[in-house]
This record gives structure tokens, C-alpha cells and sequence, in this order.
């Protein structure tokens, strides 16, 4: 499968979850750009905006990834991002920040030495003089500076004159300014994607930040094609009066978490450049059919390889488990054939995810013998759990489904 297609597939099935919930999530991000502007005309509360923005900026993540994964549109998860997750969120936009000023400071620097700081001040001195100069006819400066001697406390009127050559300094700074423009919206899908991995995918903030990298340099498709054809899309929408933003922007939010493998919250961060990196929502249809990603080998960091479905009351089983599994992530089964899903009913359903992860720690030994690379991971228990609640699509029971990741 080439870039072009494998992005263009999962910019589809952004599109499909936005298609889903359009009235609910355009309203979310309405009410997310209305609070900015409102908090950010209150006194002081917009000096605090590195307190509130991230949070607030992740609960409406948390909202789009809810919509991707069949729940419904929950506006208080606005709020949620304020609580466990609150630190990370605010770390993950400071590093955004500082990211951002060393890039300025690091372009203004190699444009410096590249145009040379004397061309640069000469060129501004012309086009400060031409400026001062052209105010005046040379009546009105000889009225202004000239005295009764003949003699001017100024240099004497000179007309302004044709504009300096500027030969290649417009090319210089306009190839800069592409640089600027390129970084933007790399960096811009790079932040995308480490809140969606912060919401998501219930990672700390140095985590998000390495995934998120790791997302994006693991492809072309991931790390260039994607971003690029979603910023162009966005850019073509602003034609129609900026009306279009309203659909391109909260599709774009769509498009990151799933590229972010927030949906299910298993998606592979070493992920191929096919669509197998993005997973589909749970209860969605199978994704699109294509080629399918490289086999693994082994497992490779972030990959997952184990998956416990539990669910309330009786009637779980292993087929169950695995129709769900295929249904909501066939992307992770296609690129990690031997990945092991176990079904099991619990008759005292866990208030927790904490008890989740225990019960799925006690489970793991009996399932050991059933994963073929267990002793890749394994060994020292070297992996993380990811715990996801929802409902089984089958009877609408709850359902949390717990996914055994390699580190």
C-alpha cells in the first residue's frame, strides 16, 4: 500500500467517526474555542492559561476519543482532564512551548548567519530613511530643519530614492518562512498526537512526547503525508467565508487519535505505514480491506500482545471476545497474528481499573503457554496495561477490555 493511500485511509475513517457524531462534536469544539476566548479576556486568569489550556484542550480530546469508540457525546469530560491527568497535559504543552522558542531562536539565528546580520541592518536603515524622507516635499523640510543661515541641523533634503536592491534576500526569507510554515504543522500533528496518547492511551507525559515521536518518524505516511494532507484540506475549507472549519477542524481532532492509537488505546506506536497504526473504534465496522501491514517477526515495542475481555455476567466467551477484538481492532490482529484475546464473565464486577489490572496480573501465567513470544516480553514482567471500559456491541453489556502492551 502507497503513503498516499494508507493516509487517505485513515483520514477516512476519521471521517467515518466524525460523519457518526457530527452535531455532537462540532458543538464540543464550539464550546472549547468559546471558553478560550472567554477565559482568555479575564484578567489574569489569561496569564494562568498554561494552568487551564492543556487540561481543558485534553478533555476535548477525551471527548472526540469517547465519540471513536461508540460512547456518546459526554461534554463533562471537559472537566476530566483536569483531574489524574491534569500534569501530564500541562507538561506535555510546556515541552510544546519551549520546543517551539528553540526552533524560533535556532531559524533566527541560521537566517542571521545566513543573510548576515550587516545586510540586515543596512536594508532596514534604506527603508527607515526612505520611510522619514518620503514624509516631506523639500519646502516643508527646509521649513522644518533649515534656519535662517541657509545651514540645517539635519543632513539636507535628499528625495527618496528607488527602493534598495534586495537581490536574494526575499528568496532568503521567504525560504525560512517555508521552513517556519513546515515546522508548524509538524510540530502542530506532533502535539496533537501526544495529548491524544496523554487522553488516550494513558500515558505520562514523557511517554506521550517518545510515542508520539516515535509515531511520526516510524513513516512517511505517519509522520509527513498524513499531517500535510490534513492541514491542505483545512487550508481549501477556509474558502467558503471559514465555514468549513467547522467540519475540517474537529475531523482533524478524529484523524490524530486515531493515528495516535488512542482508540482502544492498543494501537501499535512502531506501527507500518499502512493503516494497521490506526485502530477503529470499537463496535465500527472491520477497517478498510488493503494490503496488510509487514507480519512481525516479534513483538516490538508498544505492540500488543495480549487482550482480556471481561464482561458483566454470564455469557462471555472466547468467540465473543474475538468477534469484538476483530470488529474494533483488526488493525492490531492483522500486524500481530499471535496476539492471544481470552473472554471471561466476572460475576463481582471491579469498581477499578486498578482491580482490573490485577485480576488481568493473576490471569497472565495461565495464558502464557498461548502466547508464542512470550519470553520476548515477559521476562520481568516488562510490559504496561492499558484498561479500556465500554460496551459489548453483542448485548450492550459492560465490557472493559484490558490489553497486555510490550515495553
Amino acid at each position: 500500500m502507497n503513503q498516499v493511500s494508507a493516509s487517505s485511509t485513515a483520514m477516512s475513517q476519521g471521517w467515518a467517526v466524525f460523519k457518526g457524531n457530527m452535531g455532537g462534536l462540532i458543538l464540543a469544539f464550539i464550546i472549547y474555542i468559546v471558553a478560550v476566548m472567554i477565559l482568555s479576556m479575564v484578567p489574569l486568569v489569561n496569564f494562568f492559561s498554561i494552568v487551564w489550556m492543556p487540561p481543558l484542550w485534553g478533555g476535548l480530546f477525551m471527548i472526540f476519543i469517547d465519540a471513536a469508540e461508540g460512547e456518546t457525546v459526554n461534554y463533562g469530560r471537559f472537566m476530566d482532564g483536569f483531574k489524574d491527568k491534569f500534569l501530564s497535559f500541562v507538561l506535555v504543552y510546556l515541552a510544546g512551548i519551549l520546543a517551539m522558542i528553540g526552533f524560533m531562536i535556532v531559524l533566527f539565528l541560521a537566517a542571521y548567519i545566513a543573510i548576515g546580520g550587516d545586510t540586515i541592518r543596512q536594508t532596514m536603515g534604506q527603508f527607515a530613511q526612505m520611510g522619514q524622507q518620503g514624509q516631506y516635499t523639500e519646502e516643508s523640510y527646509d521649513a522644518e530643519y533649515g534656519n535662517e543661515d541657509g545651514n540645517y541641523e539635519e543632513e539636507p533634503y535628499q528625495p527618496a530614492g528607488p527602493p534598495p536592491d534586495l537581490g536574494g534576500l526575499y528568496t532568503m526569507f521567504l525560504f525560512f518562512g517555508f521552513l517556519f510554515v513546515v515546522f508548524a504543522v509538524l510540530f502542530n500533528w506532533f502535539l496533537m498526537l501526544s495529548f491524544a496518547c496523554v487522553a488516550g492511551r494513558d500515558m505520562g507525559a514523557i511517554e506521550a512526547l517518545g510515542t508520539s515521536f516515535s509515531i511520526m518518524k516510524s513513516s512517511a505516511n505517519a509522520g509527513i503525508v498524513t499531517p500535510f494532507m490534513v492541514t491542505l484540506i483545512m487550508v481549501i475549507s477556509v474558502i467558503p467565508f471559514g465555514l468549513g472549519l467547522l467540519f475540517t477542524l474537529p475531523w482533524s481532532y478524529c484523524v490524530a487519535v486515531i493515528a495516535a492509537g488512542a482508540v482502544g488505546g492498543a494501537a501499535t506506536a512502531q506501527g507500518s505505514s499502512s493503516p494497521g497504526a490506526f485502530g477503529a473504534s470499537a463496535g465500527s465496522s472491520p477497517m478498510a480491506a488493503g494490503e496488510p501491514p509487514p507480519i512481525q517477526s516479534k513483538f516490538q515495542a508498544g505492540s500488543c500482545a495480549h487482550c482480556f475481555v471481561f464482561q458483566d455476567g454470564p455469557g462471555m466467551d472466547d468467540n465473543l471476545a474475538w468477534d469484538y477484538m476483530e470488529a474494533a481492532h483488526k488493525s492490531i490482529l492483522d500486524s500481530n497474528p499471535d496476539m492471544d484475546v481470552t473472554g471471561q464473565s466476572l460475576a463481582a464486577w471491579p469498581k477499578t481499573n486498578d482491580e482490573f489490572k490485577k485480576i488481568a496480573v493473576a490471569e497472565i501465567n495461565r495464558y502464557t503457554a498461548r502466547i508464542p513470544t512470550a519470553p520476548d516480553f515477559m521476562d520481568g514482567l516488562k510490559f504496561k496495561i492499558s484498561v479500556k471500559p465500554g460496551k459489548n456491541p453483542a448485548n450492550n453489556r459492560r465490557m472493559v477490555c484490558v490489553f497486555i502492551i510490550c515495553k
